[in-house]
């Protein structure tokens, strides 16, 4: 384990045995502390064997995040008592399980799908679910089945909650009917400041819910470890507009790293060549690509075109700088069994990928089990399969002349571990359809980068994103952080219902601003394509700007 000092704050939150709501603010680690938690819970034996550990987040790559830290932290055996799951895996997970526990009347199908997010359905559809409504009937389940509701009480003698500003009404009382009133002791760790979620149903005032619920104990955790003093010092004005209890200014001085500008430009062609000229000078002074983060409020596509990326990636192209949307990227490049499916492409492709080789040896430790008298036998033997498939595969991509070719390299990779063994710890894979489409669109998107690269190692990369400028709306870019990050467009359209949902839009202005580590750039026009624009509704951002030193400056 890395020498790490942790702060009073910190480690009470590692070592507490009571319920705790956690504040943390942007930068502050929140994830690495969990993963403490988790790791001292298991080794000091706070939580003995058979006990386990529930983490429940609310965006996939944050649990599959937390779950790799995890178990750097304490390794392959005691992690095997660590579940760390989305809100939507693990009630999907009761609901699979459960099912016929239910009535007739409301049970769904045993191969129900999930509802597109598009479309409203009605609540006694048995075909196709929304996650709300699995949600809801596992809550049925816990409620009313008290053999399952005592399951689970007694298998997770402590449960954290990340990223807990976003929970809506639906999953929280999911969580108070599960362990409210248990001796399971629960953490709850997020950020007032970042609750970018109320349009989909955040709770506004979830914190105090819960700590008057559970008589949690609310504790702050606000050093910033990411930005640059300047930037804390900005980030600070904008952080007591958000949250009046907190009191905090970081001391800032003259001389202190950290950038902050705000750009004015008369048209979004003049922000673009700005902009792209911005990028190649960090970049020609040693900064990576993929550490230079172009983002915006939301999308907008009239007439086709997006007004806020189209001009700024042909001006990078024109300089020999790549730049790509990273939204459709994420969704399935954060999934666990493309993860898995990445380590072992690697792993063929290049001689020495350590990293790549112990991803893949501590899933099959942890499917497999272990035993600590046959650890010599079962090492050797894991590490042949694993030598044998990543040679084999070598070879086939040799012979790859097809996308369908390609396609018939993933059916091994999943074999090695098992479908019912990886869907057990992945219930999102339950859905064999749902597995399917991860790996068609994983395919799809290796096989363009093959057609521009003609190397497959390269594709690789490219793909994963190494040497381009991503580009992603705000609600993407969350829990990321990037060198330098640059804002297009901070606009009353970017921001239209400002005035309506302060709070919200503040909320997820401060988690852009949060993203940077020592630079950060915003930009406006008075014309973007064929639409004025203006600051107006939006005056009160600019006017925390101003008192924070930081002024326009037109270009």
């Amino acid at each position: 384990m890395d020498k790490m000092v942790l702060v009073s704050n910190a480690l009470e939150i590692v070592k507490s045995n009571e319920n705790i709501s956690v504040l943390a603010g942007p930068g502050s680690g929140k994830t690495e502390i969990l993963a403490q938690r988790v790791s001292f819970l298991l080794q000091t034996k706070s939580c003995p064997f058979p006990y386990r550990i529930l983490a429940i987040s609310f965006k996939r790559d944050s649990a599959t995040n937390l779950e790799y830290r995890a178990l750097l932290r304490c390794g392959i055996e005691l992690i095997s008592r660590f579940d760390s799951l989305t809100i939507d895996a693990f009630t999907k997970g009761i609901l699979d399980r459960f099912r016929l526990a239910l009535p007739e009347d409301i049970r769904p199908i045993k191969n129900y799908k999930i509802q597109d997010k598009k479309k409203n359905l009605l609540n006694n559809n048995k075909n196709i679910l929304s996650f709300k409504r699995i949600q809801n009937l596992a809550t049925w389940l816990i409620k009313n089945n008290k053999h399952l509701h005592n399951a689970i009480k007694q298998t997770y003698k402590y449960v954290l909650l990340d990223e807990f500003q976003d929970t809506t009404a639906t999953q929280y009382n999911f969580i108070k009917e599960s362990f409210m009133g248990s001796s399971t002791i629960l953490t709850a760790v997020g950020d007032i400041k970042q609750t970018i979620m109320i349009f989909a149903g955040a709770e506004k005032k979830i914190f105090d819910k819960f700590e008057r619920d559970f008589g949690a104990k609310r504790i702050p955790l606000l050093i910033n470890y990411r930005s640059k003093k300047k930037l804390q010092y900005i980030q600070s004005f904008f952080a007591e507009k958000l949250d009046p209890n907190i009191k905090i200014r970081a001391e800032y001085q003259k001389n202190d790293e950290g950038d902050c500008k705000i750009f004015h430009f008369t048209n979004s062609e003049r922000e673009a060549e700005i902009i792209a000229l911005e990028i190649k000078k960090h970049i020609d002074k040693g900064i990576s690509p993929e550490q230079i983060c172009i983002i915006y409020r939301r999308k907008d596509t009239r007439n086709k075109i997006d007004i806020y990326r189209g001009k700024i990636i042909q001006k990078l192209d024109i300089l020999g700088i790549p730049a790509r949307f990273e939204n459709i990227y994420q969704e399935f490049l954060s999934e666990p069994i493309i993860k898995l499916v990445v380590s072992f492409i690697r792993l063929s492709l290049k001689e020495q990928s350590i990293e790549d080789w112990n991803n893949i040896y501590n899933l099959l430790i942890y499917i497999k089990g272990f035993n600590e008298d046959t650890k010599l036998g079962r090492y050797q033997k894991l590490n042949l399969i694993i030598y044998n498939l990543s040679k084999a595969l070598q070879k086939k991509f040799l012979r790859i002349e097809t996308i369908q070719d390609l396609s018939k390299i993933y059916r091994p990779l999943i074999n090695i571990f098992g479908f019912a063994e990886l869907s057990t710890i992945y219930p999102q894979y339950l859905s064999r359809n749902y597995l399917k489409q991860v790996i068609d669109k994983f395919n799809f998107y290796f096989w363009q980068q093959y057609q521009i690269q003609k190397d497959w190692s390269k594709s690789l990369e490219s793909l994963l994103g190494k040497d381009i400028i991503p580009i992603m709306t705000v609600h993407k870019c969350k829990g990321l952080e990037f060198e330098v990050v640059i804002f297009i467009g901070l606009e009353d359209n970017a921001f239209f219902s400002y005035q309506r949902n302060r709070f919200s839009e503040l909320c997820t202005f401060f988690v852009a601003l949060s993203r940077a580590k020592s630079k950060i750039y915003f930009t406006n026009c008075d014309k973007r394509e064929d639409s004025l624009q203006s600051i107006n509704r939006i005056k009160e951002i600019y006017d925390i700007f101003a008192q924070s030193g930081i002024k326009q400056i037109s270009l």
